[in-house]
């Protein structure tokens, strides 16, 4: 078993050691989401049988990681004088591997909600649509746009033709603004929504989407990969931390250099 794989009694460990505020996790978190190359080169070079998937919450996982690196370097004179070549570089990289995973998981969780977007986009799509077409076949009937451009948007069917339509029904308006204005219940702000999403829906929809998906599907695929091998880095790291705090505190080790998924004292 890992020294970090703690059981679960040492889920509740309390920690003697100065808590390290919320305000100070997050800013290191937000501060540093671009993953350096070197740990991204290092992580991807770890064989598949040896990574571990992220199982506790990653601003636990950086919170004991960044008090048990400064209770080890804290000590480091001491440690050096107990151990033949210490490997003190593994303990002062250990939080910032954590920053890379918590990067690496935010980009993956980010590429997970893009078809949330997509699909609240195709829920406006045909209602929008009958709104504008609705508000043109009036105009029509009132004489104020040609029969032959309203015909034309009708023609055709399915989303794609449809995404096509809110774009031609947004042109339709705004090119007969003048005879329109006052007359019409459509405004400019819908005309701007039909284009907006009308556009957007095309690019996800035209056929080269299929292919789209997939690259965002992998990139997804590779971004979780990413994430749990610099997981792995931080597991490994954090067991050269601990075995270094061992050789100062013995048994009382947990308390000092706690594992990573002791929770955070309230």
């Amino acid at each position: 078993m890992r020294a970090t794989e703690a059981p679960n009694e040492a889920m509740e460990t309390p920690m003697a050691q100065k808590k390290i505020s919320p305000k100070e996790t997050s800013e290191a978190s937000d501060s540093l989401l671009t993953i350096p190359p070197t740990l991204a080169r290092e992580a991807r070079l770890l064989s598949d049988a040896s990574i571990d998937q992220v199982r506790i919450p990653l601003d636990i996982v950086r919170h004991n990681a960044a008090i048990g690196a400064k209770a080890v370097l804290d000590n480091r004179e001491l440690i050096a004088s107990l151990l033949k070549k210490p490997n003190f570089k593994e303990v002062e990289r250990l939080v910032s591997i954590v920053d890379a995973t918590i990067g690496a998981s935010q980009n993956a969780k980010t590429t997970e909600a893009e078809p949330t977007t997509f699909e609240a986009d195709l829920k406006l799509l045909f209602p929008l649509r009958k709104k504008l077409l609705s508000g043109a076949d009036a105009a029509e009937a009132a004489g104020l746009v040609p029969t032959k451009e309203v015909e034309a948007i009708r023609v055709g069917r399915g989303k794609l033709d449809a995404a096509d339509d809110l774009i031609s029904l947004a042109s339709l308006f705004t090119k007969h603004k003048k005879k329109l204005e006052g007359k019409t219940a459509i405004t400019s702000a819908d005309l701007q929504e039909a284009k907006a999403l009308g556009l957007r829906l095309k690019a996800k929809l035209k056929p080269g989407a299929v292919k789209s998906k997939k690259a965002k599907d992998a990139g997804q695929v590779d971004a979780a990969d990413l994430r749990d091998r610099l997981y792995t880095m931080v597991l490994n790291a954090h067991e050269v931390t601990w075995k270094l705090g061992a050789a100062v505190w013995g048994k009382s080790v947990d308390k000092h250099v706690p594992p990573l998924g002791t929770r955070i004292a309230p």
